[in-house]
């Protein structure tokens, strides 16, 4: 059994994304809900065919229904989202948990931050390693790194984030 992306986005909960406003400095694009369906664009581009990562595109979000903090006028803060977006409660409220990828979209979320905070000069080896053997089979770096690019060019941000574009996708 597979959760179509149609039915990811006819979710009531998925709508609660609407609600959760940007960051005045990395989400100038109004909502959650907005920013989540530009990644959902770029990861068709990135990823054409590809529905597991497409859903994971439209997922990569989704704990920020749980854990955002408003702190005033375009200032909204999402600690630990990615960890909250793949916990298996959270996780089955938009797709089942007999979805043949659950395990691999579980994992995509709970690291697609992670890429954005390599670069050039502290380039997370480490870190990487440690994200790779945790991976389910069928996961991917490279997949995980185009798909913080397609987080990145969904955002609307007051910083050029083209140098960290270019390095993840050179990996």
């Amino acid at each position: 059994m597979v959760t179509t992306l149609e039915e990811i986005l006819n979710c009531e909960e998925f709508q609660k994304l609407r609600g959760i406003g940007g960051h005045k400095k990395f989400h100038l694009e109004g909502n959650a809900y907005v920013h989540t369906m530009m990644v959902i664009e770029e990861a068709k581009k990135m990823f054409p065919g590809d529905d597991l990562m497409i859903r994971v595109a439209a997922l990569h979000d989704i704990g920020k229904i749980y854990t955002s903090i408003c702190n005033g006028p375009d200032d909204w803060s999402y600690p630990d989202h990615s960890i909250a977006g793949s916990l298996k409660g959270i996780l089955a409220k938009f797709i089942s948990l007999q979805d043949e990828d659950f395990e691999k979209i579980q994992w995509y979320i709970r690291n697609h931050v992670k890429p954005l905070f390599w670069n050039a000069q502290n380039f997370g080896l480490i870190e990487m390693l440690q994200i790779d053997d945790s991976a389910p089979y069928g996961c991917s770096l490279h997949k995980l790194a185009r798909l913080a690019v397609c987080d990145l060019r969904g955002s609307v941000s007051v910083e050029d984030q083209t140098e960290l574009i270019n390095f993840l996708m050179g990996l």
